[in-house]
């Protein structure tokens, strides 16, 4: 939301590795493989480029985004309870927090794949760590 109008959604499928985001009409998907040593491709929808990919530390804590026209941005968590994380490149910060109820963002890189991408990132690692959780018990 911005300014409490909607204009995004990030939704992933049921069964399958697969999410889509939208955010300012531009839309991408995100196709994950592998099991142990996860890594996501980023398409874009609209003209079935591949745009980027993904790739995550072994511990799910961190993330690197590398795009097709070759930027590539960090992704990693802020505090000990993984409510605040950010994106970065080089200078450029892409800020996250979120509680129960609400979030919010705050971008000095105006680029929605990045943006959305780092929603995604934060909730493939939450459902991961959800995945491990119900497995142990």
């Amino acid at each position: 939301f911005e300014n409490g109008i909607q204009i995004g959604t990030l939704s992933f499928a049921m069964w399958t590795n697969k999410a889509k985001g939208i955010l300012n009409d531009k839309e991408f998907e995100y196709r994950t493989k592998g099991f142990f040593k996860p890594e996501t491709e980023i398409g874009d929808l609209k003209n079935g480029n591949i745009v980027g990919k993904i790739t995550y530390n072994e511990w799910k804590t961190k993330a690197t985004i590398t795009l097709i026209d070759g930027r590539v941005c960090e992704w990693q968590y802020q505090n000990f309870w993984h409510t605040r994380w950010a994106l970065n490149q080089g200078l450029y910060f892409i800020n996250y927090k979120s509680s129960m109820l609400n979030g919010e963002i705050t971008s000095h890189l105006p680029d929605e794949v990045l943006i959305i991408t780092g929603l995604f990132v934060f909730n493939f690692f939450s459902r991961s760590h959800a995945a491990t959780a119900a497995a142990a018990t």
